[in-house]
């Protein structure tokens, strides 16, 4: 790469709502109740950066032009579906880019540099067809695409290795206490006992409220309804993640440990190592005791399974479980802690893959810096 003013005079502006469909799939939409943690079928909705759940209905998948452009119509999230997919019930939209004047992979990346103003809860596509991007000579938008791919294949590898490690964890975990009968301790529930409680001072955030700042421009970077920053919001949403916002007393949760967090209505468990914020319905706890963090998110992970979409806290708190010596707790936390640290590293590499992305998609989009 070389770095430039001099912008090419085959570089020219062009009207998205001029080089950009947007078709309609004769498919099923999978319902947010029916999002699975498995299955063939990536879901992919509007609430998530990424694969949001799994399906194994056929009739849901997705058979057109891949790599496939989506966008959130109230949310503004974009994502890249580079196999055949499932949509979520509602709001994503299909962008299709006019070929062959554009690269698909090009096109989305052109999409992500845009300042797109949100306007709350209300569709977007009828603004984002207004906006103008970029149309370099095609060779040159395969370089630029090739670049920033770069980025995001090496953030996804990371993903998978960071999955790989969390599933060795939990085999560990399963090899110790389920197969190996221990002398088995009194149950005991999680929340407000000896063995675990919610951390002092939590209060989770309607991420309504965060959007209504966001969306009349106060104290954040952009324009956007979950933009970018330095604190995620956490939903109840497969991946988690929803977005991220900038620091705000009140919103973070500054915790000195690793935190396991419970979502109220879709059961899913994360050990988070960061400060975050989250919607209603995403409930912290940690180890007390002498039981670790780690011990209890691996005892507890996955033993309330969703029965639609009502409240589970109530049956979560009510569980019982029989817990072994602390001892013995103690020394699975020593062995798999280099393998949640090794998480963290791989995390936190992505944020700064993530950021370096970020700099230089602009740059590129601009033709400031030249391939």
């Amino acid at each position: 790469m070389r770095e430039t003013n001099l912008q090419t005079t085959t570089w020219r502006k062009v009207k998205l709502g001029e080089v950009m469909k947007t078709p309609q799939p004769d498919v099923e939409k999978i319902k947010t109740s029916e999002y699975k943690r498995a299955g063939h079928i990536p879901i992919f909705d509007q609430g998530s950066e990424s694969v949001a759940g799994y399906t194994d209905n056929m009739k849901a998948e997705y058979h057109g032009k891949l790599p496939a452009i989506l966008f959130g119509d109230h949310t503004l999230i974009l994502n890249l579906a580079k196999k055949p997919f499932a949509l979520g019930a509602d709001g994503v939209q299909v962008l299709e880019p006019e070929e062959p004047l554009f690269d698909r992979k090009f096109f989305y990346y052109a999409l992500k540099g845009l300042k797109v103003k949100s306007y709350g809860y209300e569709r977007h596509l009828k603004y984002l067809r207004e906006l103008e991007i970029t149309c370099p000579d095609i060779n040159d938008q395969k370089r630029i695409a090739s670049i920033l791919s770069t980025f995001d294949n090496k953030i996804e590898l990371n993903n998978k290795i960071s999955k790989n490690l969390e599933q060795t964890a939990q085999a560990i975990f399963k090899e110790w206490f389920i197969k190996f009968k221990y002398p088995g301790h009194e149950k005991v529930k999680i929340v407000d006992s000896e063995l675990g409680k919610i951390p002092e001072g939590w209060e989770a955030k309607n991420i309504l409220e965060i959007v209504k700042r966001i969306s009349v421009g106060k104290k954040y970077e952009n324009e956007t309804a979950l933009p970018k920053g330095n604190v995620p919001i956490l939903d109840q949403g497969q991946s988690g993640r929803i977005g991220f916002h900038n620091s705000e007393p009140g919103v973070i949760a500054s915790l000195d440990e690793p935190v396991v967090v419970f979502t109220n209505h879709t059961c899913n468990y994360w050990l988070i190592t960061y400060p975050f914020s989250a919607i209603q319905n995403v409930l912290p706890y940690v180890g007390i005791n002498g039981y670790s963090t780690l011990f209890v998110y691996y005892l507890t992970c996955g033993k309330i399974k969703m029965q639609g979409y009502k409240g589970h806290w109530p049956e979560f708190e009510q569980q019982e479980f029989v817990i072994p010596p602390q001892k013995l707790a103690e020394e699975y936390s020593v062995i798999i802690e280099p393998i949640i640290k090794k998480i963290v590293e791989v995390e936190n590499e992505n944020k700064k893959l993530t950021a370096l992305r970020d700099f230089l998609l602009p740059k590129l989009m601009s033709g400031e810096i030249r391939v």
